[in-house]
């Protein structure tokens, strides 16, 4: 399954745009989708994307163990 991974960035900067954000990460969410679509598009390199956009030392969440799905509802 693909997700529209843009979509998503946006309806969660504008999610936090109506909650008064007052940080500016609803416009560093917009910023950062604006900026996926370059790189989807290939307006933009991996390495153009990687000057504005880091990890750090984050790690990938275990979605299986976050969002536990029933067996019998995967069927």
């Amino acid at each position: 399954m693909k997700y529209n991974l843009v979509s998503l960035m946006r309806e969660g900067a504008e999610a936090l745009d109506e909650s008064g954000d007052p940080l500016g990460r609803a416009y560093a969410l917009h910023e950062a989708a604006n900026n996926m679509i370059l790189l989807l598009n290939k307006v933009d390199t991996v390495d153009e994307f990687l000057t504005c956009y880091t990890a750090g030392r984050s790690e990938p969440l275990d979605l299986e163990r976050r969002f536990p799905i029933d067996e019998q509802e995967a069927e």
